[in-house]
């Protein structure tokens, strides 16, 4: 259904919920599952691999299907439409190559890309997405003409972002057509813990950092 429709689906097995009756929800939409559901059980071509907390079931899930590994190679595609992501590498704030990065850290994304013929205008794309498919931010390269080559483009990362799990989306355009386009690219953590001093934070507060906390005055 559209999106109005699944918003009234979803609002109705909430309020089922809360009257006391037993729903079986069944979805890939981790954002949902996680809104809804306390348990859940992970499934694999009908057989059951694990239950438990829904938080404990989602990160096997995503663990399944999104392994951690700093550098993520492309397989060659022969069927390409003149661009191609070749390695992802992530690196955290002192060059290391890592998929846990500190609360409050500045880490960096290097993307490696062939291009197999002459593209005009064209921008390379990476997103950060929460495991919940909630998009956080998308950077944009500056556009380029490119001849047939290998490049690469770079991208850090200075957003404050709370404690959560990220996965990635890589696009390539030339003059605003795709020309590769991909979801669920790997798993990376922001962890619970900094550096140095720790900031304040609870769960549930969202995916970004205050920065500040203003004092409390008397009126």
């Amino acid at each position: 259904g559209d999106h109005e429709f699944q918003k009234k689906c979803l609002e109705k097995m909430e309020d089922e919920s809360d009257k006391g009756r037993t729903i079986l929800f069944v979805s890939h939409n981790m954002h949902a599952v996680r809104k809804l559901c306390r348990t859940a059980i992970l499934l694999d071509h009908g057989r059951k691999v694990e239950s438990g907390p829904v938080d404990q079931v989602i990160e096997s899930y995503l663990k399944g299907i999104n392994p951690e590994k700093p550098i993520i190679n492309f397989p060659i595609n022969e069927n390409n439409n003149g661009a191609h992501p070749k390695r992802l590498i992530i690196k955290d704030e002192k060059g290391k190559l890592s998929t846990n990065i500190f609360i409050k850290d500045v880490w960096t994304i290097r993307l490696e890309f062939e291009v197999f013929q002459k593209l005009p205008h064209v921008i390379v794309a990476v997103g950060l997405i929460t495991n919940t498919e909630i998009p956080i931010i998308t950077y944009w390269s500056q556009p380029s003409d490119l001849n047939p080559g290998n490049y690469f483009s770079e991208y850090v990362v200075d957003k404050k972002l709370s404690a959560c799990d990220l996965t990635f989306v890589i696009g390539i355009t030339s003059r605003e057509t795709t020309v590769f386009y991909q979801e669920n690219i790997g798993q990376l953590k922001i962890l619970e813990i900094a550096r140095l001093n720790q900031p304040y934070q609870v769960s549930g507060s969202g995916f970004l950092l205050s920065q500040t906390r203003p004092k409390i005055n008397k009126l």
